[in-house]
């Protein structure tokens, strides 16, 4: 946690203590808490989580949030050139910035359809397999509609916070 700065680093801190009290209760509570968390790094405008199926051919999306409103819950085919066929590939955070949200708008799309995202920090979440290789069994996805949003310590400290249960 050294490469986060002193508030990132609180924010970071007071989550994993926090998340640790979820062990079996309602993952919609910690999911909310998530969205908490990073609320607090950066403006976030929507927020969802999805969770690859067994076999990495479909992806559920519990939860979808914008602007305070849950949206319907879903599952999807994984598309290659979408998001989610993105991470399982790459294995590694997305950034708005990369190609100007290009990722994104191959994608299926939630929410406020007549608002693009204008920063977005989508983070793949690991768990350990009984081979010690991790493996990518979802993502969290934080968006913005403000540019910039996302400074890298808000970035860095994203992926801290969507993959608390491996520290």
């Amino acid at each position: 946690m050294s490469t986060l700065d002193p508030t990132a680093t609180a924010v970071i801190n007071e989550a994993y203590s926090r998340m640790r009290t979820f062990t079996g209760r309602d993952r919609y509570e910690l999911y909310d808490y998530l969205r908490y968390t990073a609320s607090r790094l950066g403006k976030v405008d929507a927020f969802y989580v999805g969770l690859f199926q067994p076999g990495g051919h479909q992806i559920r999306y519990p939860y979808a949030v914008e602007d305070g409103v849950y949206d319907q819950t879903a599952s999807y085919q994984v598309a290659a050139g979408a998001t989610s066929g993105w991470m399982l590939k790459n294995r590694r955070t997305y950034r708005f910035n990369e190609d100007n949200g290009a990722l994104l708008d191959r994608g299926v799309r939630f929410g406020d359809l007549s608002r693009r995202s204008a920063d977005v920090v989508t983070v793949p979440m690991f768990r350990s397999r009984v081979d010690d290789v991790p493996e990518v069994y979802g993502i969290v996805s934080m968006h913005s509609h403000t540019p910039h949003a996302y400074p890298p310590p808000v970035v860095r400290a994203s992926s801290c916070c969507a993959n608390w249960r491996r520290r």
